[in-house]
């Protein structure tokens, strides 16, 4: 991996060009950043360095849910420190590399 990871996310998606790749969010050491992995190639590509409005996003286990057959996920929860939790969700979509609330 291109950051420390973690405490981080991770899922299995469809990138761009169809490739199964693992997709990796966040982390105890890495707030906001996100890249993915695809495994037949060893091919790591880092998408954001830091994920835009997602400040107030508690990356460190947060959990990720791949949706609508690996063309996003759901982002969710999350902590920092040991007693401060977000309840935000977060859409990510592959086609367009965009996040929305």
């Amino acid at each position: 991996m291109l950051k420390e990871r973690y405490l981080s996310s991770c899922g299995l998606l469809q990138d761009k060009d169809g490739q199964a790749v693992v997709a990796i969010v966040g982390g105890a050491d890495e707030d906001g950043s996100m890249e993915t992995w695809n495994p037949l190639t060893s091919e790591i590509k880092l998408l954001w360095e830091h994920i835009p409005n997602l400040a107030e996003i508690y990356h460190y286990w947060a959990q990720l849910l791949p949706i609508n057959q690996g063309t996003g996920f759901f982002l969710y929860g999350g902590k920092k420190g040991y007693d401060i939790t977000s309840d935000e969700i977060w859409k990510y979509t592959v086609q367009n590399n965009s996040w929305e609330r």
